[in-house]
């Protein structure tokens, strides 16, 4: 009824509440319902369409009419229903759209019900194949890990939303959040076949990798194809045209089962995906192309395999016709889009009042059955020339009509794909063999191709060899600069060899008062004028170390964005050696030439010295609102940017064709947009005294973390799988546990089933603080610490929680994260360091996150299903996390260095406390167990591991800012008796509290901490807020000023270490010496983690006493403090067997 309702309504046949009683009369429903129930119903959609915004009443005119959505259901034949759920995805597809990969918009236009049961173990296996950037395209939709996990091992789905009866009497029907979570599971299964065909995947090899039948795989895909029309329209009909242009254009992928390149062609009749792909590799890449080539040209494009020595003229001229038939469909589209341009420029001339003669003779002809006559020459009869006209005369007669709308071409000319921007490639033919390329530039002249620089560029960038000069001209023009921006153009590729291989396709460059240049590689960098191979690759080796030499200008400051994934690319630049064809390579007769993969050409690496990424100077400038977003140019631009500077920028870096892979990847824009920020950013970094701080530590900073990426960290994988296998053993006998506990089955992964288990079923008391959540009472550690002696499911409970989190958390990360690499063969997790991430300075990582790794867990599980009574009958496991993190490399170990009570002594060196530093200054002692002693009257031999570690917490928890309950808590005693030891800790430290009390004193005034590096941190809270801001700000004021200061000496050790162990020169001061000491470790030791206060190290067996003492030497001398600095080093073969390091006699 809703369905019927709404085409009613939006055809206009219903449109007042006496027009519903017509209309209920006229229904087949009306004769099998009573009125009333018929009427009734009608209105309850009817209702159902206004709440949901399908349709609006007019309080004036008593009219009903449908809204813009409604209008978008009807013209897109989806029910109301199909609609919300399709709008709610294009909806949050608008606010981040995954354009990297196809996989976000093939989900858009798969159906949204499909009739398809997935093999869950195979899913998930597929889903753990998936590259990162994929799977946060199912993490954006909706398709979840663990939801995944739960299907492939048979468990039951966790429940975390309780059915809603839909009250508004509409079509909506009872539903739980694991039905949306199944649905959308579903769809985005066959998503990922449709995307293998988009990718012109075999089908059979599609439905062999997931098993499914090959009918089933063609219906999803002409499924997909009609739905893919249908969310066209929908997005036409709302006024979303950036979306309808994308779903249009992918439309014809889908159906075709055709990569992007060649889906214009598919658009030519008889065209389908296979003899696209043929016509395309031939250089019949567009219907202009086609329509253009000669008859025997597109009959060897697609038959030529299928030819041999015998003549079988009547297959041959069965061919001939379907290559006829298929220039005949090209003609036809190009002569449509002239016509189409023809009408759409004389209605803007009359529009203007410019009367333009007509053409005299139409541009399509009268009739298709009678076209212009081509000749035909078939291969193998002589090299005569055939001439071909794209509308029956010769491409070079001015009197064609359609000479201003078809752009000509020579007889044997094929436009093949160029990387660079409005230019194109000519292969010209010898007797039908490819033997040289010209590239001619399409661009106009103007005044940005002819100046070297110039006042306000607004016309766009401009191709590096079109500078005077050349292209070495540009390069001695660059070379000159002090400062310039750039951003490199490159796809990041994954190799047959599991290698990451780093593709340079171009560089933007800019500078001060210049337009944005674009260097296209390797096009720029190979001379003209020379067919010699030998020379032409000189020529190119010459040009590319100009380039090297530029980058690596320490005196010149270099600004981009997202610096670190640059360093990467440019440590090992790769060139396709299909791209660098023309010089003829050959590894064996030329010297220092490097093959990968047997594919690309390894260049020479670049060390970017002085780079400077924007990204950290907006987090300097603002480190708590930087740090909550995920870095975008985009939108900083517009924040920190004047409207017309953020205008003039854009339109810097706008080629005029941006159709374009160097327009698409958007680095000429990035290069000016960069230039624009940092013209206004860094004289802001400078007036606030901040220089220093990224110059010194967090720019050089980044060549380390780019480092510690690719090194990665080695992981076992086998003994990570025989944990896996017990801990996923224990947690279902835990699940029968709980079960006999409660009487009732219910999700241990599902809060929402957890409190009714334990408030509802079980009638346990809710525990003060925990009353309510949002739907329920709490059910966290704390609720559940207080209910521990209460009821043994309790118990149960927490280690489910403790061993699900170790299973989803850090073993899934190491199965689905490691890779392994083919010359160690040994599986490798490379994370991502994130450097903006925290208000503080902390570094943390993602993908996996390795700084948060389990402590050891041990739990006994059952040896059979038996119930047991005796300890014979069970198996004990302790399960240690760290120990499945191993090195890279074989035999190497790891050494670690922790700093000791490194907040502690910040405390001492700010408040300078003289009893604190006394304290602190005595070497090899607990420090804990001394104030224990001392605050306690107590021989230290008497202070027991319980007093120590109350001490700990209680120092820790005056440090973080908690008040007396929270210590209480912490300690558990009353609060009677923390706010005692609070006054007494004040008594024993009066240096210490006079500190705290200046610190927040003075953020009060200047509205900022500082760090002991000059890192800043404002908290406007601490006299804006209300009380409760207020005392958080307070906090957050002493914690950050010792936590932020720790985050910045420990990156002063990363860069010392880094320097010495890869010679670099992004060093600190003091370094020269430390290098010549330990110039034998250098390549022999890398960097793995930071883990907060403590760095992890892989070293050869044989360089251990040195990495020892580097790393020691390092950390304790990364700042002058009034306290000495002290690490504490460990050593062993993984991270979780770690042992203190005993240096030989």
């Amino acid at each position: 009824m809703t369905h019927a309702i709404m085409e009613v309504v939006a055809g206009g046949i219903v449109q007042t509440a006496s027009d519903i009683h017509r209309y209920v009369r006229c229904t087949l429903l009306n004769s099998t319902k009573s009125f009333d129930d018929v009427v009734k119903s009608a209105q309850d959609s009817l209702r159902w369409l206004c709440h949901k915004r399908f349709v609006e009443w007019n309080n004036d005119t008593k009219i009903y009419s449908t809204t813009p959505l409604g209008r978008a259901s009807f013209g897109s034949s989806l029910n109301p229903e199909e609609s919300l759920v399709v709008l709610d995805d294009l909806s949050r597809a608008r606010e981040g759209f995954v354009l990297a990969s196809d996989l976000h918009l093939v989900y858009l236009v798969t159906p949204i019900n499909v009739e398809v049961e997935p093999d869950w173990e195979l899913y998930y296996e597929r889903f753990m194949q998936l590259s990162s950037l994929e799977q946060s395209v199912g993490n954006r939709v909706g398709v979840t890990e663990p939801f995944l996990m739960h299907m492939a091992h048979g468990a039951a789905m966790p429940i975390r939303g309780r059915p809603k009866k839909n009250t508004s009497g509409g079509s909506g029907a009872n539903t739980l959040i694991n039905d949306q979570s199944l649905r959308v599971s579903k769809r985005f299964y066959v998503a990922l076949m449709i995307s293998r065909l988009a990718q012109e995947i075999p089908v059979t090899d599609v439905c062999e990798s997931f098993k499914v039948a090959r009918g089933t795989i063609q219906a999803l895909q002409e499924n997909a194809g009609r739905f893919a029309s249908m969310v066209s329209a929908f997005c036409q009909r709302l006024g979303w045209q950036d979306l309808e242009g994308l779903v249009a254009k992918f439309q014809n992928r889908v159906s075709f089962g055709v990569r992007a390149e060649i889906a214009e062609l598919t658009t030519i009749p008889f065209v389908k995906g296979s003899r696209a792909r043929a016509l395309y590799n031939s250089g019949l890449r567009t219907p202009v192309t086609i329509a253009e080539a000669s008859i025997p040209e597109i009959a060897k494009a697609l038959f030529e395999n299928s030819w041999s020595g015998q003549d079988d003229s009547g297959l041959r001229r069965m061919q001939f016709g379907i290559a006829k038939k298929i220039k005949n469909g090209a003609r036809r589209i190009v002569l449509e889009e002239a016509e189409a341009a023809r009408v759409a420029a004389f209605s803007a001339f009359k529009s203007l009042g410019v009367e333009v003669p007509q053409f005299t003779t139409p541009l399509l002809p009268a009739s298709e059955d009678s076209p212009p006559r081509d000749v035909m020459v078939f291969p193998g009869a002589g090299h005569a020339k055939c001439h071909e006209s794209v509308l029956g005369a010769h491409v070079g007669d001015e009197r064609n009509i359609c000479s201003d709308y078809v752009p000509q071409r020579a007889s044997t000319e094929i436009v093949g794909e160029d990387m660079h921007p409005v230019s194109t490639i000519h292969i010209k033919e010898s007797q039908g063999i490819a033997n040289s390329v010209d590239i001619a530039s399409m661009q106009e002249a103007s005044p940005l191709s002819t100046l070297p620089s110039r006042n306000v560029p607004d016309k766009g960038p401009v191709n590096a060899h079109n500078f005077p000069g050349g292209f070495d001209g540009f390069l001695d023009q660059w070379s000159s600069v002090d400062e310039f921006s750039f951003d490199l153009h490159f796809v990041k590729r994954s190799s047959k060899l599991s290698l990451t291989i780093f593709e340079i396709l171009g560089l933007a460059v800019c500078w001060e008062n210049s337009p944005v240049y674009y260097c296209n590689f390797p096009k720029d960098l190979t001379p003209t004028g020379s067919n010699d191979s030998v020379e032409l690759w000189e020529g190119f080796r010459r040009r590319w170390s100009r380039i090297v030499g530029i980058m690596q200008q320490k005196i010149v400051k270099k600004t981009t964005w997202n610096l670190k994934i640059q360093i990467q690319a440019l440590k090992s630049p790769c060139v396709s050696c299909q791209r660098l064809a023309r010089l003829h390579l050959d590894p064996k007769t030329l010297n220092n030439i490097e093959v990968l993969d047997s594919t690309y050409v390894l260049l020479p690496p670049i060390s970017v010295y002085n780079g400077l990424d924007i990204c950290l100077v907006a987090w300097i400038l603002w480190p708590d609102e930087e740090s909550k977003t995920v870095p975008n140019l985009e939108k900083l631009v517009k924040r920190r940017l004047p409207s017309e500077a953020a205008a003039a920028a854009n339109r810097d870096g706008r080629w005029r064709n941006q159709m374009h892979k160097a327009a698409h990847n958007g680095c000429c824009r990035r290069a000016a947009q960069t230039r624009a920020l940092g013209s206004v950013l860094l004289k802001l970094l400078v007036s606030q005294n901040l220089s220093d701080l990224i110059e010194t530590v967090e720019g050089p900073l980044v060549n380390v973390l780019a480092d510690m990426e690719l090194w990665g960290i080695g992981a076992d994988m086998d003994a990570c799988l025989r944990a896996r296998h017990i801990i996923i053993t224990r947690l279902k006998e835990l699940d029968k546990e709980a079960y006999k506990l409660a009487g009732k089955s219910f999700s241990l992964n599902a809060n929402a089933d957890i409190a009714d288990i334990l408030f509802t079923h079980l009638k346990l008391p809710v525990p003060k603080g925990c009353e309510k959540g949002k739907l329920h009472p709490s059910t966290d550690k704390q609720c559940l610490d207080h209910l521990r002696d209460l009821h043994p499911i309790v118990s149960v409970i927490k280690e489910h929680r403790t061993l699900a989190k170790l299973l989803n958390g850090t073993l899934g990360s190491i199965c689905s994260r490691a890779k392994l690499c083919i010359q160690s063969q040994r599986y490798i997790i490379h994370g991502n360091w994130l450097q903006t991430s925290t208000a503080t300075g902390r570094l943390s990582m993602e993908e996996p996150n390795l700084q948060s790794v389990e402590h050891m867990v041990d739990f006994t599980t059952r040896k059979n299903d038996k119930d047991f009574t005796s300890m014979s009958m069970v198996d004990h496991h302790e399960i240690n996390a760290r120990e499945f993190f191993v090195p890279t490399q074989e035999n190497w170990l790891l050494v670690t260095a922790d700093y000791s009570q490194i907040e502690l002594r910040f405390m001492a060196h700010f408040s300078k406390d003289p009893v604190l530093i006394e304290l602190l200054s005595k070497p090899d002692v607990d420090v804990f167990t001394m104030i224990a002693s001392r605050w306690s009257g107590k021989e230290e031999s008497l202070v027991s591991s319980k007093d120590r570690d109350n001490t700990k917490r209680f120092i820790y928890g005056i440090l973080y800012g908690m008040g007396a309950n929270s210590l209480a808590e912490q300690l558990q005693c009353s609060p009677a008796e923390a706010a005692q030891k609070i006054q007494s800790f004040k008594r024993f430290f009066p240096g210490v509290s006079s500190w705290l009390q200046q610190a927040v004193a003075s953020c009060r005034q200047k509205g900022y901490i500082e760090t002991l590096m000059g890192r800043r941190r404002f908290l406007s809270k601490i006299t804006a807020g209300n009380s409760r801001e207020k005392a958080q700000a307070q906090r957050q004021a002493v914690n950050s000023i010792c936590q932020g200061s720790a985050a910045d000496i420990i990156k002063v050790a990363m860069l010392k270490v880094h320097s010495v162990i890869t010679n670099g020169s992004n060093t600190v001061d003091s370094m020269d010496g430390l290098m010549q000491n330990f110039s034998q470790i250098r390549g022999r030791c890398h960097l793995l983690l930071q883990v907060h206060d403590e760095l992890v190290l892989e070293v050869d067996p044989s360089m251990v006493a040195e990495a020892v003492n580097l790393l020691q030497i390092s950390m304790e001398t990364a700042a002058p403090l009034l306290v000495p600095l002290r690490a504490k080093v460990k050593v062993g073969k993984t991270w979780g067997s770690l042992q203190p390091f005993q240096p030989e006699p």
